[in-house]
């Protein structure tokens, strides 16, 4: 009986019969959703250097791990393949957000050969995915690790609406607007640095569309512009970042 494939970045038809070790290939580690020591436009802007040795470093890993599972038998194989690749440190607390698996982006190709996993394709409705590989609302099914401390900690920095407004006016020039030349003085005020750091990674996607000007980001202003209505602002902090999205994709 044909299934389908529900693996992270497979999403093929297959059949038990066919379902070997290598059939598949899918992401199996986690997103890392990277560092947050960073000034705006730091994300997506990593130094090449720096990219060419994580590209090497899993390449190597990779390399090593092919040649050990060519020496082991299929019970074997089986503990391997959920091992995971050492993750690379951070340098200076700045790092790129990656696959923990392959060391690539949010939408590198596959990188681990494994067995299809998913249900017979009559039954694919009853486990119907809310959303599928590549689509970037599905990060949320990944949390960061927050510990009680500090989600305790931060409390003292989630402002209320008011509030934000009241610190967001001290930024708007003669027609209302805030120019995007002092948001990270405003994200300052804001506390960004600690408010971010949540299970939730909503505000971080928000902080790195910001960063590239890229998805929810035209729910700040219009393409070319570099002011923000200040009430468009409210909006784009307040609002989580999956409706924000939907917003800008309607019926995706």
């Amino acid at each position: 009986m044909p299934r389908r494939c529900f693996n992270i970045g497979c999403n093929m038809i297959f059949t038990d019969k066919e379902n070997t070790c290598d059939s598949c290939m899918c992401h199996t580690g986690h997103w890392d959703f990277g560092g947050t020591k960073f000034k705006l436009g730091f994300i997506g802007e990593e130094d090449e250097g720096e990219e060419i040795k994580r590209e090497q470093f899993y390449q190597q890993e990779r390399e090593k791990k092919i040649l050990i599972e060519k020496e082991l038998n299929k019970k074997k194989k089986k503990k391997m393949r959920e091992l995971r690749l050492t993750r690379l440190e951070p340098c200076y607390g700045k790092w790129r957000p990656h696959w923990s698996c392959c060391g690539g982006r949010w939408d590198a190709d596959p990188c681990t050969p494994c067995y299809h996993h998913g249900p017979l394709l009559e039954e694919e409705k009853k486990f119907k995915r809310k959303y599928i590989y590549p689509d970037i609302r599905l990060q949320f099914s990944f949390r960061r690790i927050v510990s009680d401390r500090w989600k305790n900690y931060i409390q003292q920095f989630i402002y209320d609406e008011k509030k934000v407004m009241k610190i967001c006016k001290n930024f708007v020039n003669k027609k209302g607007k805030i120019n995007l030349y002092n948001i990270h003085e405003l994200f300052n005020l804001l506390k960004l640095k600690y408010v971010i750091e949540q299970e939730n990674p909503s505000l971080f996607l928000k902080y790195r569309d910001l960063s590239l000007k890229q998805e929810t980001f035209k729910c700040l202003c219009e393409e070319g512009e570099n002011t923000i209505e200040i009430n468009n602002f409210i909006k784009w902090w307040f609002t989580d970042y999956i409706s924000l999205y939907n917003e800008i994709h309607p019926g995706k």
